[in-house]
C-alpha cells in the first residue's frame, strides 16, 4: 500500500474514535450485544404476560377483528397488537424474531436520534453525547426487549423520544413535511401503548397551544392542518380511552386506594422517577430518592433562571412542562396499590433525562453534570443488562424443562401446571391445533374424570381454627393430609380452592404426595410449589391452585403458606382416571 494511502487509512481510523465518533460506537455496541442476547439466549417460547396476548392472537384469528382494540391490561393497543399478530402469522409465534425486530426498530430509533443532534455533536465534549444510546439501548433491559408485549414499550419509548429532540432540534418548523411528521408521530404514539395516549394527547395539547399563541396564524395551512391533527388526537383519545380504561373505572369503585393522594403515591412517584437507576436506586433508597429530587429541583430552577433571561423556547419549556405532566398523571393514578422499582418504568421516563441532558449540555457549567450523567447511565446500565441476562438465562431454564416434559408425554393440562412460563391450557391447545411448528407435536389431555374431596375430610396438624372453619396457620410445620378415595388409579392433577388472609400480598403454597409403591417412602415422595402475589384483595378470596402428579398416589399433604396466615379450603377436585367418578367438565 502506497504511502499516502497508508496515512489516509490511519486519518480515517483515527476520525472513527474522534471525541464525535464514541456515540456512534456505542450505538453499535449495544445493538450488537442486543441483537445477540435476542438470538441466542432468548426464549423461544412466549412467557408471562406474553400469554395473554397468545389469547387475544387466537381470537383475532378466528375472526374476531374487533379483539385489536380491546387492551391487553390497559397497556397495549391496537398497533402493537396488529405488528406482533403480523409477525406471530409470518414467523409463527415465537419470541426470537419478535425480540430482533425489537432491537432493529430500537436501534433505527437511536440512530435517528443522534443524526438529528448531530450539530450538537460536533460542538465541545461530543463524547458526552454517549448519553443518548446509553439511556435508549443501556437501560433498555434485555428481558423487555425480546417480550412479545414489551414490543408496546420499546416502540413507545423510542417514538416519544423521537419526538421530542425532533421538537427539541426545531426540525419540526423547517418544512411543512416535519410538521405533519411530527403530528403523524404523537398519533402513532398514541395506538401503541397506553401510556402513549397520555404523552401523545398532553404533547399535542402544548404543540396545538403554541400555535394559536404563536404568528403561525399567518400560516394557514399548518393553522388549518394543526386543527386537523388536533381534532384527529383528541378524537382517537376519546375513544381509546373508552375502550382502554374501563378496568381503571372498576378499580376505582372496588380498590379505594386506587385513585388515592396519599404520602404513599409520592414515595411511589420518587420511585418512579428513580427507576432509571433501577437495583442500584432500590439498593440506595431513600438515599437515590434524594439524590434525584435534588437534580430535578435543579434542573427546574435553571430552566426557570434561563427563562427568565430570555434564553430558553417558550415550547421547549412548555414540552418539558408536558413530559412532566405526563410523569405525574402516569405515575400517581393507579400506582400507590403497585409501586416499586420496575425495570421498565425507567423506559417510561427515560426520555425525560435525555431532555435534562440536553438541556444541562447548553448550559456552559452543565457539561460537569453531563459527565456525571454519563458515567450513571453507563454504570447502572452494566447493572441492568447483568440482570437481565440472569433472568433470561433462568428463562431459557424454565423452557428447557417444558420441552423435556413435552417430550417425555405430558399432555397439555399437565405442561400449563408445571411451566413457569406462565402458558395456559387454552392457549397451549389452540396453539396446538394451528399445527405450526413444535406446537403441532403437544400431546392432548387423556380421558380423564373429577373426584371431589370435602374439606371435612382433612386431618389438619399444628394448627389453629376459627368457629367458621378457616384454619390458623403457623407456619411451614402446619399442613393438612389426606387419602384419595377408593377405587381411584392415577391421579392425573389435584385443584385447590381457596381464601387467603395475611399481612402479606403473597403465598407459597406447597402440595406433596406418597407414590404408590413398595419403595421406601423416601424414594416415593413427590412435591410441586406454587408463590404467588395477590395483587388485589379480591383476588385471595376463592383463588384456584392447580398440581400435577400423573401417577397413582397413597396419601397427600396441603402445606397452605410459609409464614403465619388464614386459610379457608372451599374444595379440592382430584383429575383421575378412574372411570367410576364424575365426569369433568372440560374448562
Amino acid at each position: 500500500m502506497p504511502r499516502s494511502d497508508e496515512d489516509k487509512a490511519f486519518r480515517n481510523l483515527a476520525r472513527l474514535f474522534s471525541t464525535a465518533a464514541l456515540p456512534w460506537l456505542a450505538l453499535l455496541l449495544l445493538a450488537g450485544a442486543h441483537l445477540a442476547v435476542a438470538i441466542a439466549r432468548n426464549t423461544w417460547v412466549p412467557r408471562l404476560d406474553d400469554w395473554e396476548m397468545v389469547k387475544s392472537y387466537l381470537k383475532w384469528r378466528q375472526g374476531y377483528w374487533l379483539d385489536l382494540f380491546t387492551p391487553l391490561e390497559v397497556h397495549v393497543l391496537p398497533g402493537t397488537k396488529l405488528v406482533l399478530f403480523s409477525l406471530w402469522e409470518l414467523f409463527g409465534v415465537q419470541l426470537t424474531v419478535v425480540g430482533i425486530v425489537n432491537v432493529l426498530l430500537l436501534s433505527v430509533l437511536t440512530t435517528i436520534v443522534l443524526f438529528l443532534l448531530r450539530r450538537e455533536l460536533r460542538g465541545d465534549r461530543a463524547e458526552l453525547y454517549i448519553f443518548v444510546p446509553l439511556m435508549m439501548l443501556g437501560l433498555s433491559p434485555f428481558q423487555i426487549v425480546t417480550w412479545g408485549t414489551g414490543l408496546g414499550i420499546t416502540v413507545f419509548y423510542g417514538l416519544a423520544v423521537l419526538v421530542t429532540v425532533l421538537i427539541y432540534s426545531r426540525r419540526w418548523a423547517e418544512s411543512l413535511a416535519n410538521w405533519h411528521g411530527v403530528w403523524a408521530l404523537l398519533v402513532g404514539i398514541m395506538t401503541l401503548y397506553t401510556t402513549g395516549l397520555v404523552f401523545g394527547l398532553l404533547t399535542g395539547v402544548i404543540f396545538f397551544g403554541h400555535l394559536l399563541a404563536s404568528n403561525l396564524r399567518r400560516d394557514r395551512a399548518r393553522l388549518i392542518s394543526g386543527l386537523i391533527w388536533f381534532a384527529i388526537i383528541v378524537g382517537y383519545a376519546a375513544g381509546a380511552f373508552v375502550l382502554a380504561f374501563p378496568e381503571i373505572s372498576w378499580r376505582s369503585l372496588t380498590d379505594k386506594e386506587y385513585f388515592a393522594f396519599s404520602w404513599s403515591t409520592g414515595v411511589t412517584f420518587l420511585q418512579t422517577i428513580s427507576s432509571p437507576l433501577y437495583r442500584v436506586g432500590e439498593r440506595l433508597w431513600p438515599i437515590s430518592a434524594l439524590g434525584v429530587a435534588c437534580f430535578w429541583i435543579a434542573t427546574l430552577w435553571m430552566m426557570v433562571r434561563s427563562f427568565s433571561r430570555g434564553q430558553t423556547d417558550h415550547l421547549w419549556l412548555a414540552l418539558i412542562i408536558a413530559v412532566f405532566a405526563f410523569l405525574a398523571l402516569a405515575t400517581s393514578l393507579g400506582r400507590g396499590w403497585q409501586g416499586g422499582f420496575v425495570p421498565r418504568y425507567g423506559m417510561f421516563i427515560g426520555g425525560l433525562y435525555i431532555a435534562a441532558f440536553l438541556m444541562w449540555m447548553k448550559d456552559p457549567k452543565g457539561k460537569l453534570v453531563g459527565f456525571l450523567l454519563c458515567l450513571a447511565a453507563g454504570a447502572v446500565s452494566l447493572w441492568t443488562q447483568g440482570e437481565s441476562f440472569r433472568q433470561l438465562g433462568e428463562y431459557r431454564e424454565f423452557e428447557e424443562v417444558m420441552f423435556q416434559h413435552a417430550e417425555q408425554g405430558m399432555p397439555i393440562l399437565g405442561l400449563a401446571i408445571t411451566n413457569r412460563l406462565g402458558a395456559c391450557e387454552d392457549e397451549l391447545r389452540g396453539l396446538k391445533n394451528l399445527g405450526r411448528g413444535w406446537w403441532r407435536t403437544l400431546k392432548e389431555n387423556p380421558d380423564f374424570a373429577t373426584v371431589v374431596v370435602h374439606p371435612s375430610m382433612l386431618v389438619w396438624h399444628h394448627h389453629g381454627q376459627m368457629p367458621d372453619g378457616t384454619v390458623v396457620v403457623l407456619g411451614p410445620e402446619t399442613y393438612a393430609t389426606f387419602t384419595p378415595p377408593p377405587l381411584v388409579g392415577k391421579i392425573y392433577a389435584v385443584l385447590v380452592e381457596y381464601t387467603h388472609r395475611s399481612a402479606r400480598n403473597g403465598i407459597t403454597i406447597r402440595l406433596s404426595w406418597l407414590k404408590a409403591g413398595r419403595e421406601p417412602p423416601f424414594e416415593r415422595l413427590g412435591q410441586w410449589s406454587i408463590a404467588k402475589t395477590f395483587w388485589l384483595p379480591s383476588f385471595r378470596i376463592g383463588s384456584r391452585d392447580q398440581f400435577w402428579i400423573g401417577e397413582e398416589v397413597e396419601l397427600l399433604a396441603l402445606y397452605p403458606d410459609i409464614v403465619p396466615c388464614e386459610f379457608l379450603v372451599h374444595k379440592i377436585e382430584l383429575f383421575v382416571e378412574t372411570p367410576n367418578a364424575v365426569p369433568l367438565e372440560r374448562r
